[in-house]
């Protein structure tokens, strides 16, 4: 029956008093019923009324009822075996099959398989040993979507204890399952990011130990060997100098790797704030910390461009782009940089760092942005393999790209998108 049409009530009670007796052997009569259910006998027998003018009293009660069930909660009937013998619109409705399709089937018509064998059987067990039976179960509609109920299943017994017919009233709780499981993922996720938390807070406390630890033997190493080729000096050969020089600079090598480490183990972990950046002052600052040398031009576009960032990290960016351009120049005193950049949409702004240097192979575009991966020599001192993937990571934290123009054959050419206010 649906909620929104008017019901046939001698159809209706034909179809419910048929699976539902008033009485039976062996129970209640309409007198021994609990007081909660007088209502049932709202006419009481006077002088002159008949028997049968009572019994369509009861009936039309249960009619009442069952009515209102059909208003609020989902109904199935079952013989004994647990064929189906009547459902109400509402189960159509839920399940999305008809009464054809339903009428003479059991309930592994809408079995989503969910549930195990066990607490099937657990069910099973209860209803026919004559208890009632209560639990959440998760069928599957026609069309395959899911939907849960909260399902009691009472026995209707006979004058021998025995079930005859099962009747099964259920709600739909499927809103309230995904509101638990939502909640149940959000608990998860907070556990999970503390746990990230605590590992990042170990993180920093290793990554600070060890950069102490390792980074003050090598600065040992850096003043024995000065000590050594001052002590030395008079007996060194062309050839010793120039291993001296190696270890140094091996020794150096292995200290910005160290700091590049550690640069690359921060990015995404420390939560930096926006602040106003404008960017002519912004590359200002880079360019004045890296004293490029006498000659070497970098050229910046002159549109104004102010808007809310993390301007360290930003920084970051531009500091390892131009300090590459200016470190593998192959002629640092001709050497040319210039920086742009164009408007994507209001919130995203694509820079252009462009040098007239070597450029890059187009077979090593992908390998330069890869930690320890590097173009140069291993015995170069400057070369960490560590500037380019520190770039990328943190670009790409701000949900960023950078790429390498594979057109462009002055020298080379990278493109990055970053987020504006």
């Amino acid at each position: 029956m649906s909620s929104s049409q008017p019901v046939s009530q001698e159809t209706s009670q034909t179809a419910f008093t048929a699976s539902l007796p008033v009485s039976q052997p062996g129970t209640q009569s309409a007198s021994q019923l609990d007081s909660n259910w007088a209502f049932l006998n709202h006419t009481t027998l006077t002088e002159g009324q008949t028997l049968p003018q009572s019994v369509s009293d009861l009936t039309k009660a249960l009619y009442d009822i069952q009515f209102a069930l059909d208003q609020s909660a989902i109904v199935v009937i079952t013989d004994a075996n647990g064929v189906i013998t009547f459902v109400n619109d509402k189960f159509c409705d839920i399940s999305q099959y008809n009464r054809a399709e339903l009428i003479g089937k059991t309930h592994r018509v809408v079995n989503s398989g969910y549930h195990s064998k066990n607490f099937f059987k657990h069910m099973w067990h209860t209803i026919q040993s004559g208890h009632v039976w209560k639990g959440e179960i998760q069928n599957q509609a026609k069309d395959g979507s899911l939907y849960w109920v909260d399902t009691t299943i009472v026995p209707f017994l006979d004058s021998e204890r025995k079930p005859y017919q099962f009747v099964a009233i259920s709600h739909d709780i499927t809103q309230k399952k995904h509101i638990e499981a939502d909640r149940e993922r959000a608990i998860e996720q907070a556990v999970y990011t503390e746990h990230l938390e605590r590992i990042n807070r170990d993180l920093d406390q290793f990554a600070y130990i060890t950069s102490h630890d390792l980074k003050a033997p090598l600065r040992g190493i850096i003043s024995l060997t000065e000590w050594i080729a001052e002590d030395l000096e008079s007996v060194l050969t062309d050839s010793t100098r120039e291993q001296m020089d190696l270890l140094k600079n091996r020794v150096y090598r292995m200290e910005q790797l160290i700091n590049g480490i550690l640069s690359y183990s921060r990015v995404g972990r420390i939560k930096e704030s926006k602040t106003q950046v404008s960017i002519h002052l912004l590359l200002t600052e880079v360019i004045d910390s890296l004293s490029p040398p006498e000659g070497f031009t970098i050229k910046i576009q002159s549109d104004p461009l102010i808007f809310d960032t993390p301007k360290i990290a930003l920084q970051q960016v531009f500091s390892n782009l131009i300090s590459n351009a200016i470190k593998y120049h192959p002629s640092p005193r001709h050497g040319v940089l210039d920086i742009s950049w164009k408007m994507i949409s209001k919130q995203w702004a694509c820079f252009r760092v462009m040098d007239n240097g070597n450029g890059i192979p187009d077979n090593a575009t992908e390998k330069v942005f890869q930690m320890f991966q590097t173009l140069q020599p291993k015995e170069d001192a400057t070369s960490t393999g560590v500037g380019l993937a520190i770039v990328k990571k943190i670009v790409e934290e701000l949900s960023g790209s950078i790429q390498i123009d594979t057109n462009y054959k002055g020298g080379a050419a990278f493109e990055f998108d970053w987020p504006l206010n």
